[in-house]
């Protein structure tokens, strides 16, 4: 999903929406996969369970600096988690990547770096568990 949204990246410049939708898409796949979870549904869940069981402290900290701009302005990890999958909400069902504007990339970019550092650590927490 992350080389997807890198891909995407390439041919939608100015539409941030877009690689988000797949980071956010990654974020759920890897808590559902470290929790073993195999059936459908709970996207939110596991998207929140993402940003506050994952995703450390610091990486935390860095996203509610990348979205300083949202409006309204996350406070906690399930509102980090709630902004986001909004964004993923609004381009997979209801086809609107086009209305989504940043201040700049950063805020894709540190996006993209949390997921794959959030995906490290609950890559660690599936093999601690495994060893024990």
């Amino acid at each position: 999903m992350v080389w997807l949204a890198d891909r995407i990246q390439d041919v939608s410049a100015g539409r941030p929406a877009l690689p988000i939708t797949f980071f956010i898409i990654a974020a759920e796949a890897v808590a559902k996969l470290a929790d073993g979870y195999e059936d459908e549904g709970k996207s939110r869940h596991y998207v929140r369970r993402f940003f506050s069981v994952f995703c450390t402290e610091d990486q935390r900290r860095r996203a509610y600096r990348a979205l300083q701009w949202a409006v309204p302005l996350p406070q906690s990890p399930d509102e980090i988690a709630d902004y986001l999958y909004s964004i993923r909400c609004d381009v997979v069902h209801e086809g609107r990547y086009f209305e989504m504007s940043m201040p700049g990339d950063a805020c894709v970019g540190e996006v993209r770096a949390i997921v794959l550092e959030g995906a490290a650590n609950a890559a660690q927490s599936v093999a601690a568990r495994g060893s024990e």
